[in-house]
Order: C-alpha cells, then sequence, then structure tokens
C-alpha cells in the first residue's frame, strides 16, 4: 500500500507519518524538502524547488517495493511554487500526473502552530489547505481529510486504512 501524508506546514504530516509506520511496519520516505533546507540553509530560490523536486521522483522511481509512506511529495512542490513564486515548473505538473497513491491523506491545519526554522507561513495555512484540495480535484486523486487532535488524528487515518484492506 502507497500512502500520501500532505499539507499545510504543521498540520501533523510526520507525525502521522511515523504513528502509521510504527502501526503499520512501513517504511516512511522522507519529506526531502526538509532535508534539503537542512542541508543547503532555509533561504531557497525557485530553482530549488526543482531540485527537490528531482529529489522525491528519483526516491520514488527507484523502489522496487509498492508499501510505504511519503512524507508530502509533489502536490507540496506544487502548491508552494505557486505560492511563492507564482508559476509551477513543468517537470513538477508532468510528473504528478505519472504518479498515484492508494491513499491520501490530506492533514488539515487545526493544530497549534509550531514554530520551526524552516516553517513560513503560518497565517495562510487554511488557504494553501484549500489549494491542496483543488490540486487533488484537478488531478481527481481521492484523498481523505484528517483533522482533530492527538490521536483521533491517527485514528481517523487508521480506520480508513483498515476499512480498505
Amino acid at each position: 500500500m502507497k500512502i500520501l501524508v500532505t499539507g499545510p506546514e504543521s498540520s501533523g504530516k510526520t507525525t502521522l507519518c511515523n504513528r502509521l509506520s510504527d502501526s503499520f511496519n512501513l517504511p516512511i520516505y522522507e519529506d526531502f524538502s526538509r532535508t534539503y533546507l537542512e542541508r543547503h540553509g532555509k533561504y531557497y530560490k525557485y530553482k530549488d524547488l526543482l531540485k527537490i523536486a528531482f529529489l522525491y521522483v528519483n526516491n520514488l522511481e527507484v523502489q522496487e517495493d509498492n508499501n510505504y509512506i511519503q512524507d508530502t511529495f509533489l502536490v507540496n512542490m506544487k502548491i508552494w511554487s505557486l505560492y511563492k513564486y507564482g508559476k509551477c515548473h513543468s517537470y513538477v505538473n508532468d510528473k504528478l500526473e505519472q504518479f498515484s497513491f492508494d491513499y491520501v491523506f490530506l492533514m488539515k491545519p487545526d493544530l497549534p502552530w509550531i514554530q520551526d526554522p524552516y516553517r513560513e507561513n503560518r497565517e495562510d495555512r487554511d488557504h494553501l489547505f484549500e489549494e491542496y484540495i483543488k490540486i487533488f480535484n484537478t488531478l481527481n486523486w481521492d484523498y481523505n481529510v484528517i483533522q482533530g487532535v492527538g490521536e483521533e488524528r491517527y485514528q481517523m487515518a487508521e480506520c480508513l486504512l483498515q476499512s480498505k484492506r
């Protein structure tokens, strides 16, 4: 089972990934945007988003196992690119059309904001959440909104996974 966990900043993506990984014994493929920023500094340019997109795609293309959890993905690159720079590289759009996931969990930003040196958009999380919905609808991707606090979020995701097994 291929699971994507995505959504705006500080919405509990990595926490849910870790919990699902422990429960379902699935590897997590990292949030390459965070890794890239940790290695290269928190200031980035438009061209850096394409480099991050390559990391996501290259990682998934070499995987032989179809059982994993992806912590964020190209949809994040697309939204952030459009939001910050008003454009998105065609590579990102083309690759988004080529990938699919068995489950897409869109994390609602209904958790308190937690400051982090790599986060930059505290005020527009709800607006960005709506952009995810628009993109998923355009791509015709089925998705489930995960919301609530603490254990409630995990139980919602677990129930969805259990019901489709």
